[in-house]
């Protein structure tokens, strides 16, 4: 296997761990998936953004559908409660009654409906396999299934062609691909398995433009720009990814005034998609419940220097948690691998960069190295802005809250690779040492991923 491509190797490894972690993970038992499901079950049926209802935003949904979903969530931290294999089979074929349907709100209702293409295609093929095979059972967790495949086989090739693309660590971009969570969140219904991806894609865009490419080409302003529209629509903050683009030399866009030309046709396209995206919600009319938010916008803009010490402070009393959760926490955020694990993981990540960083025959510069560092502080701390803004006073019912809630470290997922970028260097001279960790690079993350897959065996059945 060392001498196959790193993205054959990806596709390989994660295709195989994926399709465990699909039917070893019961039903609804990933971070958010029940509002995931919900978006791509209204996309599968050509209801592509929510309707109104007493001054709020949602669908309708058959009342079993819902009271299913209810259940299932309700195991959030329940540590003894397991899954058994019957009654993994027989809720398969448990038929679904239509004709009762009631409202409900979601919070996904109003993501645009491209990024649920793989899931909502998952759930139409099933619907056809099963007027193919002449079968009755139309079942949630049977349409679940096949949304969380086809998420993971799209997932997959996005990372397959980032890890091709790109034309620098390729190996440090494979094992973050590997990172047990994001191999988790690949194989479930969530817009993380399309966030993750196309941010390691767009990064590996322009570095290729950056230093391999002659010429910035169409193909690459069109396909920057729909990821773009995806990223900003879904997750703004990672739309910030594109600051990269101002370390790609001048030469590449031809003129000058060129450069300033492609950025404009970026951000215009993504603009006019994102207008064309969300006209749909901008004409209905629904109540706002944004009072609180204004008032902790107002707070944290009249005490920034109060605010940066909150910042600090959680980040500093929370740091196991979002250590943990960036790398292996699985379920409904309470199925953690050992402590142990979680170390060795981060080592063997940040050994990885430091060892093909300095192999690499290209070397990244300092613009692009400074660049992702703005990145991915303007990231970090627009997290956690938004969440204290949005989130924090609906958990507390105060204003200027010295706690900070909601931050998960999967949404500092997409910001480890740019972080990585900073270990490409000629200064280090290849060593004996090194030439054992290229060698045998992969032990660990396949190590990594089995560990993982027996913890969630444990946690939900034996």
């Amino acid at each position: 296997m060392g001498k196959w491509p790193e993205h054959k190797i990806y596709v390989y490894i994660a295709l195989i761990i994926g399709v465990f972690f699909i039917f070893l993970t019961p039903p609804f038992q990933s971070p958010d998936e029940d509002s995931h499901f919900k978006k791509s079950y209204q996309v599968a049926n050509g209801h592509f953004y929510p309707v109104a209802h007493d001054g709020k935003l949602g669908n309708y949904f058959p009342k079993q559908m819902l009271d299913y979903i209810k259940e299932k969530i309700a195991y959030r931290s329940k540590l003894d409660k397991k899954y058994s294999y019957s009654e993994m089979l027989l809720e398969q074929y448990d038929n679904m009654d239509y004709t009762k349907k009631n409202f409900q709100e979601y919070s996904t209702s109003n993501i645009i409906p491209i990024t649920y293409i793989a899931p909502a295609s998952g759930i139409i093929f099933s619907k056809l396999v099963a007027h193919i095979f002449d079968l009755d059972m139309i079942s949630t967790v049977y349409m679940l299934y096949f949304a969380r495949i086809f998420s993971l086989i799209l997932s997959v090739i996005l990372t397959t062609i980032a890890i091709k693309k790109t034309p620098v660590m390729k190996k440090t971009f494979l094992v973050v691909a590997l990172i047990p969570m994001c191999v988790f969140l690949n194989s479930m219904v969530s817009y993380d398995n399309v966030l993750i991806p196309l941010s390691l894609l767009s990064l590996a865009m322009i570095l290729d433009i950056t230093y391999v490419k002659k010429k910035i080409e169409k193909k690459d302003i069109i396909v920057l720009s729909l990821i773009g529209t995806v990223l900003l629509n879904v997750k703004t903050v990672y739309f910030f990814m594109y600051l990269l683009m101002f370390g790609i030399p001048f030469k590449k866009f031809g003129l000058k005034k060129d450069k300033i030309k492609i950025a404009l046709k970026i951000i215009g396209i993504v603009l006019l998609l994102t207008l064309i995206f969300k006209f749909p919600l901008i004409i209905q009319k629904v109540s706002s419940s944004d009072a609180n938010a204004k008032k902790q916008i107002a707070f944290v803009l009249s005490h920034p220097i109060k605010y940066m010490s909150i910042l600090l402070n959680n980040i500093e009393y929370q740091r196991l948690f979002y250590l943990n959760t960036t790398v292996g926490t699985f379920g409904l955020i309470d199925t953690y691998l050992p402590i142990s694990v979680i170390v060795f993981i981060y080592i063997n990540i940040f050994v990885t960069a430091l060892v093909d960083g300095s192999s690499d025959k290209i070397k990244v510069d300092k613009v692009i190295k400074i660049l992702s560092v703005v990145y991915v502080m303007i990231c970090a701390i627009s997290i956690y802005t938004a969440l204290y803004v949005t989130w924090t006073p609906q958990v507390f019912k105060k204003i200027g809250s010295n706690e900070i809630t909601g931050v998960q470290g999967r949404y500092f997922l997409p910001l480890v690779m740019p972080l990585l970028l900073v270990f490409s260097n000629s200064k280090i001279k290849d060593n004996y040492f090194f030439r054992i960790v290229r060698e045998n690079y992969l032990l660990l993350p396949i190590l990594f991923l089995v560990l993982s897959l027996n913890i969630v065996l444990i946690r939900f059945w034996i």
